[in-house]
């Protein structure tokens, strides 16, 4: 049996025993299976004073080694490219090495063993054939599994750097919250390319109407952080806030670009631009009786009892005058009312009388209150309304 220089965590089972066997017995013998590598065994003597030896019970064990490293960088790597590489792996142990594919981190990722059982002193490769795509790093892992005792598996990895054919910094540009009244400010972003020089716009198409550009020649020291050959601005005019409804809004920009290659020819690609951000809704209404949905909510009314709630409207728009607004309540019996307190804010008051009626009311049966609005940008309004009159003694 070939005697393995081995470093391992002894849990504190075998120091135990260790100690136990000086003090009780001068020839006891204990033997401990390690629960991690059952192929290796702690036997403790007593013959001579207690001593720890190590046994192996597995014959010959093989070492695996990756010559070169588990890491393999390509350096520079041109976008959607194909390539390969050869890992080669090393029996340095005593006993056959058996290695096996344990997956890939991605499908563009393949390996391919030339020879899964390997002798000792002998080599085998595996080879990893690989598809880049147009993002700016490229790092995928292959696992192998192996007999080796102290490395079950291992982690091959390649990575690279791949070139832009054709890019945008910023790509996408957040204008963060905006209220209706507000103005998007212009928007900026460099196009430029890693392989292509003399780029030039044929067209752009745009997913919202409104939306104007233009371009400007872009100055080497804008280029040079990119290590682009070629490159310009492009400058966006957004459209008015008038054009996106409340809530996240997206424009984006499909810019077709032109430019010449290494050989000299002409080449067309595609680079997506754009810019968003939150557009607040223009009628906004806020109190403790209405949650984040909308549903205005008065609780328990005592039978005989009137209950009342205020609610504060507040209007986001170039025109923020609603003087002319009617307001519909189900049941009928709820009052509300509608007073101006400022340029753009509003009280609506709600009431739930002393004689209504015993009995629920909710959004699933029949409660709401509507709000018929003469205004070009505003749509009515319409919140469900709930509310229970409880009887007395309850």
């Amino acid at each position: 049996m070939a005697l393995q220089k081995r470093m391992l965590l002894i849990p504190a089972l075998p120091i135990m025993a260790l100690t136990l066997c000086g003090v009780l017995a001068a020839n006891a013998r204990f033997i401990y299976r390690h629960p991690f590598h059952p192929e290796v065994e702690f036997e403790l003597k007593g013959n001579g004073g207690p001593r720890l030896v190590l046994n192996e019970t597995a014959a010959d064990p093989p070492r695996i080694v990756v010559e070169g490293g588990t890491l393999y960088d390509f350096g520079a790597m041109d976008p959607s490219s194909s390539g390969a590489h050869e890992f080669v792996i090393r029996n340095e142990g005593a006993g056959p090495l058996k290695i096996s594919d344990g997956g890939t981190s991605c499908k563009c990722t393949v390996a391919e063993i030339a020879k899964s059982t390997i002798e000792p002193g002998e080599q085998s490769t595996v080879k990893v054939e690989f598809h880049t795509g147009r993002d700016k790093v490229y790092f995928q892992t292959i696992t192998l599994n192996t007999n080796d005792p102290l490395q079950k598996s291992i982690r091959l990895q390649i990575r690279g750097e791949i070139t832009v054919l054709i890019g945008a910094e910023p790509a996408a540009i957040n204008f963060g919250r905006l209220v209706p009244t507000e103005s998007l400010p212009p928007a900026k972003t460099l196009v430029f390319s890693q392989k292509l020089r003399d780029l030039r716009v044929l067209g752009v198409e745009s997913s919202v109407e409104g939306a104007e550009w233009r371009t400007e020649e872009a100055a080497q020291d804008a280029l040079a952080p990119h290590e682009a050959l070629g490159g310009f601005w492009m400058h966006f005019t957004p459209p008015p806030t008038t054009k996106f409804k409340p809530g996240t809004f997206t424009v984006v920009h499909q810019v077709k670009v032109e430019g010449v290659n290494a050989e000299g020819q002409l080449c067309e690609e595609v680079v997506r631009v754009g810019y968003g951000g939150q557009l607040t809704r223009r009628f906004t209404v806020y109190g403790k009786a209405i949650d984040a949905t909308g549903l205005i909510n008065l609780g328990n009314v005592p039978e005989g009892q009137a209950k009342r709630a205020r609610l504060i409207v507040k209007i986001r728009d170039p025109e923020p005058q609603l003087d002319n607004v009617r307001i519909q309540t189900t049941p009928s019996f709820v009052k509300a009312s509608w007073e101006r307190k400022g340029e753009d804010m509003y009280l609506l008051d709600l009431e739930v009388p002393e004689n209504a009626p015993v009995g629920n009311v909710s959004n699933r049966t029949i409660g709401s209150v509507e709000l018929l609005l003469d205004h070009e940008r505003i749509e009515h309004q319409r919140f469900p309304l709930e509310f229970d009159v409880i009887p007395r003694g309850n």
